[in-house]
């Protein structure tokens, strides 16, 4: 039958969303399967929402007694899993029926200490990828960018050994996360499976804010000095820009082509300043899964 995997969903004032998001956790092929819904805080509406799918044996939903936020809510989840292994949904998201069963297999495969696939990113202006490949996820690349996006798959154990996901992050809790496991436990291993869906075409607020994000930037270099070396820094300065929205200027191009990123420097530039040709470049790729 396989190891029980305990999927979280963290919400909150969020009821539409969230039943997508759950209707998808309960279409998983994958039968040793417990959900967990956390509610973070009193939320009337997302109860009501949830009663329809109450007496489903794989659903078990905590509710906050007050408003943590989302690494608290996710905490409370860590500590409650009765899984073995461990994954995340975010309430906004989606995953294809064979997500879960995919990533199982690529772990007891891989033996690895988790793995993650590439999520498809679905926007206003169409379907996005990033960081697709296959192979080892080695901590020096992964101390320059998030090249793991915002899930993986993991043994529960391992989580509550780093004590979960830091409610002091202002954002990019799941990055700083990512970089304790594979410091801790060694190189996950990443799949190019695209079975999980990345909602960002709705208006409604997600984790991350401009302040938050530059706010995160300076808390997660100040966390991990140890580890970052010049190249690092300068590749997360580039990300703070990108997740930012913030438009990079022609200097700032030409500082981060000369600190080797030349590629995703000029990938960034083009977004900021041509988004047409941008999109036109995005509509000649390979059809997604």
């Amino acid at each position: 039958m396989g190891p029980l995997v305990s999927l979280f969903i963290p919400t909150r004032r969020r009821p539409e969303l969230l039943t997508r998001a759950l209707k998808s956790a309960l279409a998983q092929n994958y039968p040793h399967l417990e959900i967990l819904v956390v509610i973070d805080g009193p939320d009337p509406e997302t109860v009501g929402a949830l009663r329809p799918y109450l007496d489903h044996h794989q659903l078990r939903v905590l509710q906050r007694p007050t408003q943590g936020g989302a690494c608290r809510a996710r905490n409370d989840a860590i500590e409650s899993a009765q899984g073995e292994l461990i994954a995340g949904l975010d309430d906004d998201d989606e995953l294809l029926p064979d997500h879960v069963t995919t990533l199982v297999q690529a772990l007891q495969s891989s033996n690895a200490p988790f793995v993650a696939t590439t999520s498809v990113l679905l926007r206003q202006h169409g379907p996005l990828v990033r960081h697709a490949f296959e192979g080892p996820i080695l901590l020096d690349r992964l101390l320059s960018e998030n090249v793991i996006g915002n899930q993986v798959l993991t043994y529960t154990a391992h989580l509550r050994t780093l004590g979960g996901f830091d409610p002091n992050m202002p954002a990019w809790q799941d990055y700083d996360l990512w970089v304790r496991l594979t410091e801790r436990f060694g190189p996950g291993y990443k799949i190019d499976a695209r079975t999980y869906l990345q909602h960002q075409e709705h208006d409604l607020e997600r984790i991350s804010s401009r302040n938050r994000i530059f706010l995160a930037h300076k808390a997660f270099a100040r966390k991990h000095s140890s580890l970052l070396r010049e190249k690092h820094l300068a590749s997360l300065e580039l990300l703070t820009f990108a997740t930012a929205h913030e438009a990079i200027s022609l200097a700032q191009l030409i500082r981060f082509v000369r600190a080797g990123l030349p590629r995703r420097a000029a990938t960034a530039f083009v977004a900021d300043h041509f988004p047409r040709l941008r999109r036109l470049v995005l509509r000649m790729r390979r059809p997604l899964r």
